[in-house]
């Protein structure tokens, strides 16, 4: 049985040797149709949530996440996009 991309990227980002650090939590989303039944314009949304905007810019620099970020093409054959926010 196929694993669920969720189930991935959550093992990717939280439990193999090369993780990104310091993820404080994270959260993941699948896109549903909308009320009119029309396709989202996007099939799935990690979250990762960092304490302060530097310690997410020390966390994509180590080992673990550059390696996260170069996976996502391998995955997302439809295109992604990194956005960065402030809560």
């Amino acid at each position: 049985m196929k694993q669920p991309l969720k189930n991935i990227i959550a093992k990717f980002i939280f439990r193999s040797p090369q993780k990104i650090p310091d993820v404080d939590h994270a959260g993941f989303t699948k896109f549903s149709p909308g009320p009119d039944g029309s396709a989202p314009e996007f099939y799935r949304m990690a979250e990762l949530y960092f304490v302060t905007e530097d310690l997410m810019k020390q966390s994509f620099g180590t080992p673990g996440g550059k390696a996260a970020a170069a996976d996502i093409p391998k995955f997302a054959t439809g295109g992604f996009l990194f956005l960065v926010g402030t809560i």
